[in-house]
């Protein structure tokens, strides 16, 4: 099974590539490092809360949207 930073990033991916932008792009415009978004698209890095309310209000989504169908149980941190 997925871990939930993996399926998270790979929904993040999943909208950023729907709506033809860059890694480089979000990146900016989020001001985070492009590392950090390939890592966390990757799922080898933790979402900040802060930086997960500036994607849902860049890719225009609810949050809620985000964490349908995710896995509930275990640890899985990283």
């Amino acid at each position: 099974m997925e871990s939930f930073d993996a399926i998270l990033g790979c929904r993040l991916r999943w909208l950023r590539i729907e709506r033809h932008l860059s890694r480089k792009t979000v990146a900016d415009l989020l001001g985070i490092p492009l590392k950090l978004l390939v890592a966390q698209e990757r799922g080898k890095r933790r979402i900040a809360p802060l930086d997960l309310v500036a994607y849902i209000h860049l890719y225009e989504v609810k949050l809620s949207s985000l964490f349908q169908d995710l896995p509930t149980g275990g640890n899985n941190r990283s």
